[in-house]
């Protein structure tokens, strides 16, 4: 599993700069999304919390694969669940509310590389007779995909009446970021 280790790792450090690029160039180029009001604000900041994070996971997790650290090697999966819910996301909105054929194809790339990483890594493990690992990677999966989408609908509950969803939501987050962390530092056994 060496090579596809390999292959992972360098998809990983292109998307964890890619990300930073893209949000350099909407910040430069002005296209953010409206901050008028409080929640707008909040919003962002979480949605750029969402998008750092997955940044700062991507390249770690990239560069500690290559030098073969075993808990970055089982938290490629919880990186590739936040990357699937980040570009998925960005499909959708590229493709649905803001049209933007170049964005679709570059984002709908990684993607397919994301979901391709992540099908080839369970075959992978089963192929390997480490078929008891495959609810445990795809737990840590689902993990980062959940926390990247709580974190961008948390800020839609920051609102009069709806305080309790927000406050449940970022304890969701704490909790699930806690337990994927015990999986990832602990491993399967």
């Amino acid at each position: 599993m060496r090579m596809y280790e390999k292959i992972v790792s360098v998809f990983l450090l292109v998307l964890g700069v890619s990300a930073v690029g893209i949000w350099a160039f909407l910040v430069i180029t002005g296209d953010l999304p409206p901050t008028g009001t409080s929640r707008e604000i909040l919003a962002l900041a979480m949605h750029w919390g969402s998008e750092l994070l997955l940044a700062v996971l991507c390249l770690i997790t990239g560069i500690y694969i290559l030098f073969s650290k075993q808990k970055a090697q089982r938290g490629m999966f919880f990186t590739l669940g936040l990357a699937a819910g980040s570009t998925f996301n960005a499909l959708a909105h590229y493709a649905m509310v803001e049209v933007n054929i170049l964005m679709i194809c570059i984002v709908g790339f990684f993607f397919v590389g994301v979901l391709t990483a992540f099908i080839s890594g369970l075959i992978l493990n089963t192929k390997n007779h480490a078929s008891n690992q495959v609810m445990y990677k795809s737990g840590l999966f689902l993990s980062g995909f959940i926390i990247y989408y709580l974190l961008n609908i948390a800020a839609d509950y920051a609102v009069p009446g709806s305080w309790q969803f927000f406050v449940q939501a970022v304890l969701f987050i704490i909790v699930l970021l806690s337990y994927a962390g015990a999986q990832i530092t602990r491993g399967y056994e």
